[in-house]
């Protein structure tokens, strides 16, 4: 199969502003993933869909393609990432006749990934047959609900808990109490699968799990300052 990634990086942030060219332990924060995608045997292209000159031009640098600049349209705050995606595919398409078999996604606000892991999620997307592979991390439920009352004169009920509070330690938890959340790191999905139903997550779905640590992302200074402590210690455990 052929694969080409995508890696999404608007030129604004509200949260952390300039966040995906901002410095993360020597370099850029977009180039960790850049790199990471070069070095996967498997990716074909390696693509940069952006609105900012500044970041195309770093992409460019460190080895990415970033041959157009996304429409301001499709760059705001209410743009969703998937609109960018079939964008870029359709420029490849009309400009470079280009058409991979499948689009890995990856986000560069998430930069924690194990040498290979990449190539791994790509192994289960071919192996498990699934329309996309999405990456998760373990979340462990201990969450609670706001209590419902029939009676709205009352105020709200009794509140409820989504898993066994009578369980205290970690050690005691079941399967039951234990979930998995999407950590943006990486999505696979079949390109006529993506157009189709103009969804990164669609048909049957295959989770490729990740760690914890693997699945912190970056939205704001202090994610940024927690993900520079996670990345010196993952790169001095390697």
């Amino acid at each position: 199969m052929e694969y080409m990634a995508i890696i999404p990086a608007r030129g604004g942030s509200k949260g952390l502003p300039r966040k995906n060219v901002k410095q993360l332990l020597g370099k850029p924060l977009i180039a960790w993933t850049i790199q990471q995608s070069l070095d996967t045997p498997e990716i074909g292209r390696t693509v940069v869909t952006t609105d900012a000159h500044r970041i195309a031009k770093v992409s460019d640098a460190f080895g990415a393609e970033a041959p157009f600049r996304r429409p301001e349209k499709i760059s705001g705050d209410n743009a969703t990432i998937e609109v960018a995606l079939l964008h870029c595919m359709a420029w490849y398409e009309k400009f470079e006749d280009y058409s991979p078999d499948a689009i890995v996604m990856l986000q560069c606000t998430c930069p924690v990934r194990r040498r290979g892991a990449i190539s791994e999620a790509i192994k289960q997307f071919e192996a498990s047959g699934a329309d996309c592979v999405v990456s998760v991390s373990p979340f462990r439920n201990l969450l609670w609900e706001e209590g419902k009352s029939k009676n709205k004169s009352k105020g709200q009920g009794a509140p409820k808990p989504l898993y066994n509070y009578q369980k205290r330690r970690r050690q005691d938890a079941n399967a039951t109490d234990i979930r998995y959340k999407e950590n943006g790191s990486i999505y696979i999905i079949k390109s006529d699968i993506l157009k189709k139903k103009k969804n990164r997550v669609a048909g049957e779905v295959s989770l490729y799990k990740m760690t914890e640590m693997e699945g912190h992302q970056i939205d704001t200074q202090l994610d940024f300052e927690l993900m520079e402590i996670i990345m010196q210690n993952f790169h001095e455990r390697r």
